[in-house]
């Protein structure tokens, strides 16, 4: 039998110079009902265990009919708006969260916690109880340790706004409003990662409290095979992560290059990433960039020609040597647009940071290829995006490479 350790499994499964995503996405103005019906109660829970729950807490919990309910029962992708949970625990402290865990085994009532809540599966949502952790959001940067405490409830926009023009900061996502531990308990894939690692290579050490309510101080040296598994373990199944420490990385002095070239149409599509493709098989990590394809409002063209594509990135490097490595990008389809220019790592990482979107409903299927991909196989995935049935500004699909 292999023993695989998780630097092994990691690169085993990012092998890959090429991981494809479709997506769709539904924005809340053509959503029908979206307000959704809140949970009407479990069979054997009573409005006196609620109660009791709530004496139990520092915090606030809030129950169908409260105010705030609606709005706090919400979750934050559209699809799972039916969905509301029998009780929102706003837990004030790591106390709390045991309370409601333990609670939630003697009434045999399901639960989940909920830092952003912006699981594309739905694992942050339930009818039983919502543990509420975003009042655990508490930030604190340690320059001289290089390192970040971050509260399991804190979002990117907390850390991104003490770090931002600083000389250290963590690898992470784009969007502010995502919580910083379904990132890393998932990976935490951003613009950096190539050359600075995932968010997940970084954690130094996590507080978890488990199924049987013990709060555990984790890391390489205690509990391991916990800590190993917090590592990009798939939407953090194995407790909830009340407090993460990462080790922080030196911010680029030298300027940086940004890159943006458009294009349009199915044919150009396929050209550029099939392009795409090709340049990141050989790229050096200091190239960290995406390719996309959204179908677009059908026009004279047909649907073929209403395909917008562009891909972005940065390189930690001249211009020059960007241009080398993106130029086949040109010459494979004439663009609509191109833009390059250097500029300061952190101007860099305002451009790629983004606020939360309107509300709205959001899936994908995403693969990472072992090996390369065809290019008639990319044909394939452009020419399912040419027959996308819905293509308004609030409802549509894409295609994505990175």
């Amino acid at each position: 039998m292999t023993t695989l350790n998780r630097r092994g499994l990691l690169r085993a499964g990012t092998a890959a110079t090429l991981g494809f995503g479709l997506g769709i996405g539904l924005k809340a103005s053509s959503l029908a009902d979206d307000a959704g019906t809140p949970a009407a109660g479990m069979a054997g829970i009573g409005p006196g265990a609620l109660a009791d729950l709530g004496r139990r807490l520092e915090g606030t919990l809030l129950v169908p009919g409260d105010a705030g309910y609606e709005a706090q029962s919400r979750p934050s992708n559209g699809r799972f708006r039916h969905t509301r949970p029998l009780a929102v625990a706003q837990v004030a402290h790591e106390t709390d969260v045991a309370t409601c865990i333990l609670w939630s085994q003697e009434n045999g009532v399901p639960l989940v916690g909920r830092g952003g809540g912006h699981s594309y599966a739905g694992f942050s949502t339930t009818t039983g109880l919502l543990i509420d952790i975003r009042q655990l959001s508490t930030v604190v940067i340690n320059q001289g340790d290089r390192a970040a405490i971050i509260g399991g409830g804190a979002v990117n926009r907390d850390y991104f706004n003490l770090t931002a023009d600083g000389p250290l900061f963590l690898p992470g996502g784009t969007c502010l409003g995502v919580g910083v531990g379904g990132l890393t308990l998932g990976g935490g894939i951003g613009y950096n990662t190539h050359w600075a690692g995932l968010t997940c290579d970084h954690l130094r050490s996590s507080r978890i409290i488990t199924a049987s309510g013990e709060l555990l101080e984790i890391d390489e040296d205690n509990h391991g095979d916990l800590f190993w598994a917090c590592r990009g373990g798939a939407g953090g199944n194995f407790g909830i992560n009340t407090s993460l420490t990462f080790d922080l990385v030196e911010a680029p002095q030298s300027n940086v290059t940004f890159y943006r070239f458009d294009w349009r149409g199915a044919d150009a599509a396929a050209a550029v990433f099939a392009t795409f493709h090709a340049i990141l098989q050989s790229a050096p990590p200091a190239l960290n960039a995406v390719a996309q394809a959204q179908a677009s409002e059908v026009g004279d063209g047909g649907p073929r020609a209403a395909i917008d594509v562009f891909s972005r990135g940065q390189y930690i490097g001249p211009i020059s040597e960007l241009l080398d490595l993106v130029s086949p990008l040109l010459a494979a389809a004439k663009p609509t647009q191109a833009t390059i220019q250097e500029m300061t790592f952190w101007d860099m990482q305002r451009m790629f940071v983004s606020e939360e979107a309107d509300w709205h409903s959001y899936g994908d299927i995403s693969r990472y290829a072992a090996a390369p991909i065809p290019d008639r196989a990319i044909g394939d995935l452009v020419d399912l995006l040419a027959a996308c049935p819905s293509r308004t500004a609030t409802a549509n699909g894409s295609l994505w490479s990175l």
